[in-house]
């Protein structure tokens, strides 16, 4: 027989994290799940959003046998002690950690991002930066607007394990949204902040904004 789905939490508006009665859990995308069946319209995974909001992880309702293996569709399951490295991380109260992205050829610090657990989840799983954008509520697929992807040599963790950093090579040769090879384009002078480096690609053309 087939384990079936013990509790469910939501992570954001794309994932689900399941847990399953023979102790397994994994990170299952909401479309796929749709699709799947396992929910039988879109308005039971926004119910369970809603709810998993309020109460964090709460029980599966339903009695259906499930094949985790055949369920998770992109990936290979992910076991509880395969979280383990996510678990050592020190999250924020909002569930978030810094990310720096460093250039990997120079060392350059590139920009400094959010991320929540899917965020890194997926960041590892497809090797390109996924952040998580506070002012929009939802994953930020670096370079998903912009063409300027990030794809990502190595993943670093701090002393204090609250800090991640990411050693990426840059496509495109732009990682600031002004333009700019680096967000960090300002220098303190005289006791003042001065603009040292140029803008490479015009923000309307990289975003193809119409004047």
């Amino acid at each position: 027989m087939n384990p079936r789905i013990q509790s469910v939490k939501a992570l954001d508006d794309y994932h689900l994290l399941l847990g399953f009665t023979n102790g397994q859990q994994g990170i299952y995308d909401c479309q796929s799940l749709l699709n799947f069946g396992v929910f039988k319209e879109l308005q039971d995974i926004d119910y369970f959003k809603q709810v998993t909001v309020l109460y964090g992880t709460v029980s599966w309702p339903h009695e259906q046998d499930i094949c985790p293996d055949t369920l998770y569709l992109e990936s290979k399951m992910i076991a509880s002690d395969k979280l383990k490295w996510l678990n050592e991380i020190t999250w924020s109260a909002d569930g978030l950690v810094p990310a720096i992205a460093q250039d990997a050829a120079t060392g350059r610090v590139l920009m400094v991002a959010w991320m929540n657990r899917v965020a890194l989840q997926l960041t590892v799983d497809k090797g390109v930066a996924v952040y998580w954008s506070r002012s929009r509520g939802k994953l930020w697929r670096k370079g998903e607007e912009s063409g300027h992807t990030q794809t990502v040599k190595e993943i670093r963790l701090d002393c204090d394990a609250d800090v991640i950093l990411l050693q990426i090579e840059q496509h495109g040769g732009i990682a600031c949204h002004t333009g700019r090879e680096s967000c960090f384009y300002r220098k303190l002078e005289n006791g003042a902040w001065q603009t040292t480096e140029p803008v490479l690609k015009s923000p309307d053309d990289i975003y193809h904004k119409q004047p």
